[in-house]
């Protein structure tokens, strides 16, 4: 679809082309990135029957050691460790789908779709077409030095961006996995958000009262589990019930909860999902804002599309973010002009470090833009060699 249809149908959330069009330098800076990882995977030799598809996860220019290792070395991929091939752990694909469509790249839509059907060929776990399915059948494996770690965990298997992929592309393998992650998700809830997701999504596609009935029941069971938990913590947190005890004071509230969250207001337009965000947003001091994923500034961004206002959210708060981003994307300012991109330029200049914060970068971005200033700039000239 042209990127006037999806601005037009508001299938991948409020898009805006007057956003794209004022922000032309950024956008043209994470393209830049953007070739460079999908250089990367040539580069590297990310190929045969079992890589093909996967990207690495950590990139470093200064090295990591630790107890006297080298854990990473300088101006590499990692190759080794519980950090190696990202896998299907956090959808990578999903925020590159998206940043294809909204840029009308072809190159990135192509990787990002050979991303999603090696997940779906690879770090699904397949059973045997002649035995009935296992427990751990459709579970995802977590990021690690191969595609099969052992780790196979619900928090590890998100399937909004096998859904998408599925829509666009029409792959039936990616249905037979998607049927696959479905039953898992019934079995394993382990307190992740992504059981839930996994079927609302069915039911954004079928419109099957059955299928959102039992989204919202493993929606319930999650409560139950991070109630569970934090009756172990303090006071606070003892005291939550229902969607605000999810993911509460938790890491992975503005990279799980958030955008499934989201999710699922777009899909069910319950007035629940958007309260409990709000209420999450305006309570929080936001301290780190994390501007290179911007996972946070996309929930902020939901809110103000929807009619909150910057003082119900807390202006200084808004007024901060905006300073913070704005200071932050004049590293993602092209470099060089699109003609001499490279592998060996775009390593020089301080990038990403991590495949997935970039992944959500560019994924929130198109959203994101329309509501927070980026700095703006002419590609600078070719440096001294």
């Amino acid at each position: 679809p042209s990127r006037a249809d999806l601005i037009a149908s508001k299938a991948m959330g409020n898009w805006k082309e007057e956003t794209f069009a004022k922000h032309t330098a950024y956008i043209e800076g994470l393209t830049g990135q953007m070739y460079w990882l999908m250089a990367s995977r040539d580069h590297w030799r990310w190929n045969g029957f079992i890589n093909y598809g996967d990207v690495r996860t950590n990139w470093t220019r200064g090295g990591w050691v630790k107890d006297g290792v080298n854990i990473l070395y300088p101006m590499y991929w990692g190759m080794h460790g519980r950090y190696g091939w990202r896998n299907g752990s956090g959808e990578p694909y999903a925020g590159f789908l998206n940043f294809g469509l909204w840029t009308q790249d072809r190159e990135v839509i192509l990787f990002a779709y050979d991303y999603a059907t090696h997940v779906a060929d690879v770090d699904i776990m397949h059973g045997r077409f002649n035995q009935p399915l296992q427990k751990l059948q459709g579970g995802m494996h977590r990021r690690n030095k191969n595609h099969w770690s052992g780790a196979v965990q619900t928090q590890y298997t998100p399937s909004r961006g096998l859904y998408l992929m599925k829509w666009l592309s029409g792959n039936e393998r990616l249905d037979d996995a998607l049927a696959e992650v479905r039953e898992f998700s019934r079995k394993n809830v382990q307190g992740s958000v992504y059981c839930a997701s996994a079927w609302q999504n069915r039911y954004a596609e079928t419109n099957d009262p059955q299928d959102l009935k039992i989204a919202d029941e493993l929606l319930q069971a999650c409560i139950k589990a991070w109630e569970e938990s934090n009756s172990r913590k303090d006071e606070e947190l003892k005291s939550l019930r229902g969607l605000p005890a999810l993911y509460a004071r938790n890491f992975r509230q503005s990279l799980d909860w958030w955008p499934i969250q989201i999710e699922f207001h777009r899909i069910t337009d319950d007035p629940r999902y958007l309260q409990d965000l709000a209420e999450r947003v305006s309570s929080d001091p936001l301290k780190n804002l994390k501007p290179h994923d911007l996972t946070i500034y996309y929930a902020v961004s939901y809110l103000l599309d929807q009619g909150y206002t910057p003082e119900q959210l807390g202006a200084e708060k808004i007024t901060r973010m905006q300073e913070v981003l704005l200071k932050y994307s004049q590293r993602f300012l092209p470099m060089l002009p699109r003609e001499k991109w490279n592998l060996s330029a775009l390593t020089a200049k301080r990038a990403f470090s991590e495949s997935l914060e970039f992944s959500k970068q560019v994924g929130c971005a198109p959203f994101v833009l329309g509501f927070f200033p980026t700095a703006t700039a002419e590609p600078a000239a070719e440096p001294a060699k």
